[in-house]
């Protein structure tokens, strides 16, 4: 989106008031973003917020792992009861 804008990385970042290394690592999702970060860069962008997030039906259950690896480590405690 940033490209189909006409910003480059450094510009947008400078535009955004936000560092390019940050910026990059946000672009290429290794970097988590604050809701703060996410706002100016949908005002630079002159997008709503949700332009710029999946829908839940794209993304993974974060809580599905966590939830087989509790399973497991407690199958051998007895039962209370």
């Amino acid at each position: 989106m940033r490209k189909l804008k006409g910003f480059s990385q450094e510009g947008f970042a400078a535009e955004t008031e936000l560092g390019r290394t940050y910026y990059g690592r946000v672009e290429r999702g290794e970097q988590n973003v604050s809701i703060q970060n996410l706002i100016r860069i949908a005002m630079t962008l002159r997008v709503e917020l949700y332009e710029l997030l999946p829908s839940l039906r794209q993304l993974k259950n974060p809580c599905a792992n966590l939830k087989q690896r509790y399973d497991s480590q407690n199958d051998d405690r007895p039962e209370k009861g």
